[in-house]
């Protein structure tokens, strides 16, 4: 059943802007704000006061605040966050301060180099601080269906920060997409954590629409549905709360039509032959194609042709790199990227394990990348492989980049720019058949774990947690 009405807060000027290279003009930002509230937006995300060293793009928050002009019945919100923050913004009169808490320890960890616990345990005085001064409190957990350095978020993670939030007394609390690859599924999983803990008016949900799958998350089985959020400021998600599953717009780079020469004004013309690949040793995709999400959007054993000189370079690259070693199996280019051992082994009719997930780390003594493989059922001990290669530091998207050649998301165990030390853990070859990533999140090629071992040159050890 769809809701008659949804409450949406538009994020557009704080997360549409914050990551923008070039630097926006305060004017632009106050102009945006008015067009929100006159196209009848009544919740908008104006601004972040966190340190300009950091988010350059938000160095203007205060006056962004002071020139909008503010209308009767809209709420302005702004991201606070920590205590030095709050205490900025607070003489610039919002209605809401927002505060943040990531479901994944490796982003914690690598993205403000404390555990989720003890970040949350930073926002308690803000919460305070914010309720003394009459403000609403609402917090935001980021990477609540997906890590781009752990992978697969569980909902126990997810119902960890939300306990964790709700016992420093935050009024509100919204599941983020942050990279984009949930399905309804695991949404549905979130959003059924986050309710045991908050009524349904306030829990929110905040999707990115990637992959085309934000409409089929404002879709929860059961009738019920929280207040939906607005990812970027964007109109066309309204189109969806009334019934629509496609618009235009989406980045479907690689989506191929379902036929030879179909077209649709939604994805590009089919560029290659499309034919049939027996997957053997895997099950067949027959029942997975009839699922929502990334499974849904898959057809029984349909795969585009590896045309090499109409892919992405990482995925040649790893195409070149097989060939030359004679690998028996050809890379695939799957219909929809699986940015996700889950999404991956979903899109293939596999199990979950079956995925040869790669980890980077940074080797602190000389820089060096660290590449671990393991199963996608399994999570690295950072400790275990530094006591083989030594200590390890952070690896972000630039330096996985630089090392590797290849994005997050799309590490292959092979042909790297630099080439990085790599370890195999032992978990795999519990498997036949496994699965690596070729390059890019669509791409994928089929090998035996010892064939993986004689492809790197590899040592196999024990490096995932117990």
């Amino acid at each position: 059943m769809i809701p008659s009405t949804v409450r949406i807060v538009d994020v557009g000027p704080r997360d549409g802007l914050q990551n923008e290279k070039q630097p926006v003009a305060t004017a632009h930002k106050v102009e945006l704000v008015h067009r929100l509230q006159a196209a009848g937006l009544r919740e908008i995300e104006v601004t972040s006061f966190v340190s300009p060293k950091w988010v350059p793009q938000m160095a203007d928050n205060a006056q962004v605040m002071a020139d909008i002009t503010r209308l009767p019945g809209v709420r302005y919100s702004v991201l606070t966050p920590n205590l030095k923050g709050l205490e900025a913004a607070l003489p610039t009169r919002p209605d809401e301060v927002v505060v943040f808490g990531a479901a994944s320890e490796a982003f914690s960890q690598r993205n403000i180099n404390c555990s989720i616990a003890e970040s949350v345990e930073r926002f308690a005085p803000v919460v305070a601080q914010a309720h003394a001064a009459g403000l609403k409190v609402r917090a935001a957990v980021s990477c609540a269906l997906g890590c781009p350095y752990q992978g697969e978020v569980t909902p126990d993670e997810v119902e960890n920060v939300v306990k964790l939030m709700k016992a420093i007394g935050v009024d509100h609390c919204g599941i983020a997409d942050t990279i984009g690859v949930g399905t309804p599924k695991r949404v549905q999983a979130a959003m059924e954590r986050a309710l045991k803990h908050f009524p349904l008016a306030e829990v929110s949900g905040h999707f990115h629409d990637t992959y085309g799958r934000a409409g089929q998350h404002l879709r929860l089985p059961g009738g019920g549905h929280p207040p939906l959020r607005h990812q970027r400021g964007r109109p066309r998600w309204l189109p969806l709360c009334q019934g629509r599953h496609r618009q235009r717009g989406h980045r479907r780079r690689g989506v191929h039509a379902q036929r030879p020469g179909h077209r649709d004004r939604d994805r590009p013309r089919c560029a290659g032959r499309c034919r049939r690949l027996h997957l053997r040793g895997a099950r067949p995709a027959a029942g997975v194609a009839r699922r929502q999400g990334i499974a849904g959007q898959a057809r029984e054993g349909c795969r585009m042709s590896a045309v090499l000189n109409e892919r992405p370079e990482g995925f040649q690259r790893v195409a070149r790199a097989l060939a030359e070693r004679g690998h028996p199996h050809e890379p695939l280019w799957l219909e929809v990227s699986a940015r996700t051992s889950q999404e991956a082994a979903e899109a293939l009719g596999v199990q979950v394990g079956q995925i040869a997930k790669s980890v980077i780390f940074r080797r602190k003594a000389d820089e060096v990348a660290v590449l671990v493989v393991t199963s996608g059922d399994k999570r690295v001990d950072e400790k275990k492989v530094a006591a083989i290669v030594g200590a390890l530091g952070r690896a972000d998207a630039d330096f996985v980049k630089a090392r590797t050649g290849f994005t997050i998301g799309g590490v292959s165990p092979l042909a790297h720019a630099t080439p990085p030390v790599t370890l195999i853990d032992r978990e795999l070859f519990r498997f036949d058949e496994i699965w690596a990533a070729a390059g890019h999140p669509n791409g994928v090629f089929r090998l035996s774990p010892a064939q993986l071992e004689a492809l790197t040159g590899a040592p196999v050890a024990d490096v995932v947690q117990a």
